[in-house]
Order: structure tokens, then C-alpha cells, then sequence
């Protein structure tokens, strides 16, 4: 309770706060009638200068006013009140009704600390942690936080078990962890409950134990710790530890996101784009990944918006646009970001082609172990494009990338050894990697298996399984294989002749400006195989074939 003279200081704080932010009297005046105020407080208790300060910080029964709590706390400091320290300390160091002043912080936050005031002692250990106002020292910190937690401060009973958790300043160990981040929960320390949540769902200390993992989620998301209710909204939307619930999930992401959780505002946007739980809104999930990035320039949402930006995902495409969005990414080194610049460098997609550029970011994505930049730095050197050709290391490059289960680069290393390119040909090995790549829905692998069962190539000939694997390439939209597909039914290989369907399957891959496919529409446009006979509508398709480079379409216009 204030005493009378404190409460005659609330209200006639009040009325000064409105005097000095309107015209209506004169500035001198005011600031006389300020100095007459600031005596009166100074015959208040250091303890009732801090609750009138703590009232004023907050707005609480008065008009907020954080310079004149400042000024409270600044009275209680200088005479030696801890609390008064500490709340100076936190001014200081937040730039709250001050200008912030981080080594000025520490100063008060050490003062109070060195009386035994626990909060004080947590906030010298956190400065110590993160090198806040002084040079980082986890030795100190923990220090501080095990002097700070024999109080039973469930801050340092936390910040101990964040300790043990990454082994900073002792020696890394999850069950310790768990130990400390126990007993802070016990206390209803928020960020202690959620990371015991996070523990108990990965096994880090501590059996796995969703349900429970859960629980602690929302005990911490209800008292209003973002982190916490980014974890539950995870939860909910991959139905780990309770029922799935993509509406629920995208409630807690929005109440994360609100505080400015980042990645939760990401996940909004995401939950936006896809429909996740609210109303499918392309444009609105743009405007979430850019408040993301806003908040805090994460990775996700840089990619998410360079995607959409590419393809024209609830905004007009920009491709130059989604270039400097993977680029800022990229600049993160972050491997999948490494390999789109090299993609954009190779193919001029948003800025100028340059196959030396594209080569450089792919070997860097490569070697940060992207499986899909391995594959392309293996094509770089195997057609020499921004190298000189090197096929032994197109080949190695194709190894690598089949190591990560790439199923590209598995076929481009059967085709290594299909054809003896950087290696001791060998059809039988190519075979079973082209089935390999096949087996992971790589079409371009399907027809090349048909192609193998034609031919006889690394096994034995089979003309009923080439059509069964053309037929599985062309289902899957791989145009060699819907080409390959139609000369079977053109021919009656491994099945009955069927012109119509042989018309079919050309006009499909034809359609999709295949230029072998064109010039065999041409050919059944001459001949009226599958379809009614048409010079004119014959002479387009081919044309159009040779005009797409197909060797046979050349010749026959020729002759």
C-alpha cells in the first residue's frame, strides 16, 4: 500500500503527463511544477518508489508514462534498493523510457546481484550468456544463475538447464537438463515448461512421451510464450501427441505470430497458401512471409516468397524478384538457396546467364551436401558447362548424389555406365540403377529400362517388359516414354498394333513440343495411320520438329 502522499503523486503525475504534451500553459511553468513533484516523490519509500514506477511502466490505473518510471526507479536505485537496480537495469538495457545503455545496465543489474537480489543475479548470468553490456563468458554465467537459483528463481533454475542442455559452461547433458528444466516447471516457469516439452517429444533426456510433451506445450502457450505456442500448433498440425487439427494449429500460429514468433508467422502464411485450417488466401499467405521476414529474415519464409514470386503464388511473377530472394538466402548458406542461384545462373531465370556463376553456387550447395546441386555440378562437368569437361568427375559428382538418394543423379550415373562416360562401361550396373531411379519415380528411368528390355542392353531382351516400362514412363508424363509408348502400337512391339492408340500417345508427347514425337505426327498425318490422312496438317509437324532440332525431321525435309 502507498501512503497518502503517493497517492496525491499518482494523480498529480497525471495531470503533469497531460500538461507537458499540450500548449495550454507555459513550458516553464511546467517543468517548475515537474521539480515540485519530483520532491514530493523523493520523500516516498525506495520500495513506493518502485510500485508507483512499476504502475507508470505499465499504464497500470494511470496513463502509461515510461521516462517518468525511469526517473522512480532511478530514485530507488540511488539509494540502494535492489528492486530499484534491477528495474533500472532492465530500462537501460531495453531502451525503455531511456536510452538504452547496455554496460550502464550490467552496472545496476551487478550492484543488485552483489546484495543477493536473485532476479538481478539471473539477469547478470543472462548478460553474461549472450555478451550483453560485456564480453560473453558461459563459465560466469553459470556462475550467477547457480547463485541466482539457491533463491529458487525459476528463471535460473532454467537458464541452468539451458546450460547442461548445450554444454555451455559445464559439460554438455540432456538428463541434467531435464533435471533443472523440471524443477523451473515446477514453478511455472513458461520457457522451462516448453523446453521439457521439447525434450519429451525428441528423447533428449528423458523417455519420448508426446502426450505429455503436449501437456507441457500448452501450459506454456497459455501463459503467452510464443515459442511454446509454435510447439503446440506443430503438434497440432502433424497430429504428434494429440489428434490432428490443422484449424487449431493455425490458431496457435497466429497467437505466436502475434508476438512476433517468426517461424510461427512463416507457418500462418504457409497454413494461408495451402488451405491448412482457414480458407485457402495465396495473396494473404505472401503478406504473412513478408511480415516473417520482417520480424526476423528466417530462411523459410525468404524461400517461400522467392517461390512464389517464381511462380506467380498470390502475387504477379517476378522472377527477377524471387532471384534476390534466393540470393538473400543463399547469402545464409543455405544449401537448398545455394542451388537455385546456380539453377538461375544456368538457365538466366531472373538474371543474366552465367554458367561460371552457376557452377560456383552449385559447388557450394554441393558441398554443404545437397544432393540435388551434386547431380547438376556432375552435369556442369560432364557437357562442360562453366568447366572444361571432365567426365571422371561428373561421374564422382553422380556418386555422391546417389549416396543421398538422389534419383536424378542415379540416372545420370547409369548413363555413365551405360555408355562408359568417366568409367569402365558396364550395362548390367546401369540397368540396375536405372531401376533404382525408377523405383523412386524418376520417368525418365522407366523408358530407359524399356529401352534397355528392346535392345537387349546389360539384359536379356524382353519386348513385352520394354512395353510394360514405356507404358509406366508415359503414364508418369515422360515424353520419351509416351514416343516410345506409340511405336509400340505403331509396330506391335510387345503388344498389338493399335494405330489409334499410337496417334494418341505421339500427339500427347507432340503437344508438349517433343520434337521426335512431332515428326512422327507428321508421318501419320501422311500416311493416315490412326488418324485421317492430311498433307498440310503433315508438312506442320514436321516442320515444326526440325525446327526444334530433330535430326530426322531435318533429313526428310532435305530429301
Amino acid at each position: 500500500m502507498l501512503r497518502k502522499s503517493g497517492r496525491f503523486l499518482i494523480g498529480a503525475l497525471v495531470c503533469l503527463t497531460v500538461l507537458l504534451q499540450c500548449d495550454c500553459c507555459d513550458a516553464s511553468d511546467t517543468w517548475e511544477r515537474y521539480d515540485f513533484l519530483r520532491a514530493r516523490a523523493l520523500t516516498l519509500s525506495p520500495k513506493e518508489q518502485v510500485q508507483l514506477g512499476i504502475k507508470y511502466f505499465h499504464g497500470q490505473g494511470v496513463q502509461q508514462n515510461r521516462v517518468v518510471a525511469v526517473d522512480l526507479f532511478r530514485w530507488a536505485a540511488n539509494q540502494g534498493y535492489t528492486e530499484g537496480q534491477e528495474w533500472l537495469g532492465h530500462c537501460l538495457e531495453t531502451g525503455r523510457g531511456v536510452v538504452n545503455d547496455q554496460k550502464l545496465a550490467v552496472k545496476w543489474y551487478r550492484n543488485a546481484a552483489e546484495q543477493g537480489h536473485s532476479g538481478s543475479q539471473c539477469h547478470l548470468g543472462r548478460c553474461y550468456y549472450h555478451g550483453i553490456g560485456l564480453k560473453q563468458n558461459y563459465e560466469e554465467a553459470l556462475k550467477w544463475f547457480r547463485l541466482s537459483a539457491e533463491s529458487r528463481n525459476r528463471n535460473a533454475l532454467n537458464w541452468i538447464g539451458v546450460c547442461h542442455y548445450f554444454g555451455r559452461g559445464i559439460e554438455q547433458n540432456y538428463e541434467l537438463a531435464v533435471h533443472w528444466y523440471e524443477q523451473a516447471a515446477a514453478r511455472n516457469s513458461k520457457e522451462a515448461l516448453s523446453n521439457l516439452g521439447y525434450c519429451l517429444q525428441y528423447g533428449l533426456g528423458i523417455e519420448i512421451n508426446l502426450t505429455r510433451a503436449v501437456e507441457c506445450y500448452r501450459k506454456s502457450a497459455e501463459l503467452g510464450y510464443a515459442k511454446a505456442q509454435e510447439h503446440l500448433a506443430n503438434c497440432y498440425y502433424h497430429g504428434r501427441g494429440v489428434e490432428k487439427n490443422r484449424a487449431t494449429a493455425f490458431g496457435w500460429y497466429k497467437k505466436a505470430a502475434l508476438q512476433e514468433e517468426a517461424s510461427a508467422t512463416n507457418w500462418v502464411g504457409w497454413c494461408y497458401e495451402q488451405g491448412y485450417g482457414v480458407e485457402r488466401n495465396p495473396v494473404e499467405a505472401v503478406k504473412w512471409y513478408q511480415k516473417s521476414i520482417e520480424q526476423k529474415p528466417t530462411i523459410d519464409a525468404i524461400m517461400n516468397l522467392a517461390r512464389c514470386h517464381r511462380s506467380g503464388i498470390g502475387t504477379s511473377p517476378d522472377v527477377p524478384k524471387a532471384f534476390s530472394f534466393y540470393l538473400q538466402a543463399a547469402e545464409m548458406e543455405h544449401p537448398a538457396a545455394l542451388n537455385e542461384v546456380g539453377y538461375c545462373f544456368e538457365s538466366g531465370t531472373g538474371v543474366e546467364k552465367d554458367h561460371a556463376q552457376a557452377i560456383r553456387y552449385y559447388q557450394l550447395a554441393a558441398d554443404a551436401g545437397h544432393i540435388q546441386a551434386q547431380t547438376n555440378l556432375g552435369l556442369c562437368y560432364e557437357y562442360g558447362r562453366g568447366a572444361e569437361v571432365d567426365l571422371e568427375k561428373g561421374f564422382q559428382w553422380y556418386q555422391k548424389a546417389v549416396e543421398g538418394k538422389n534419383p536424378q543423379g542415379m540416372h545420370r550415373l547409369a548413363m555413365c555406365y551405360q555408355f562408359g562416360r568417366g568409367v569402365t562401361k558396364d550395362e548390367w550396373r546401369a540397368v540396375e540403377l536405372y531401376r533404382q531411379a525408377a523405383e523412386l519415380g524418376y520417368s525418365a528411368s522407366w523408358n530407359e529400362l524399356g529401352l534397355c528390355y528392346e535392345h537387349g542392353r546389360g539384359i536379356e531382351k524382353d519386348l513385352a517388359k520394354a512395353f510394360e516400362y514405356y507404358q509406366a514412363a508415359a503414364n508418369a508424363g515422360d515424353n520419351w516414354g509416351r514416343n516410345n509408348l506409340a511405336l509400340c502400337y505403331e509396330y506391335g512391339r510387345g503388344t498389338e498394333v493399335a494405330p489409334e492408340k499410337a496417334f494418341e500417345w505421339y500427339l500427347k508427347a507432340g503437344e508438349e513440343n517433343h520434337p521426335r514425337a512431332m515428326y512422327r505426327l507428321g508421318l501419320c498425318y501422311s500416311h493416315g495411320l490412326g488418324v485421317e490422312q492430311s498433307e498440310e496438317k503433315s508438312a506442320q509437324w514436321i516442320k515444326k520438329a526440325a525446327d526444334r532440332g530433330d535430326s530426322y525431321a531435318i533429313k526428310y525435309l532435305e530429301n
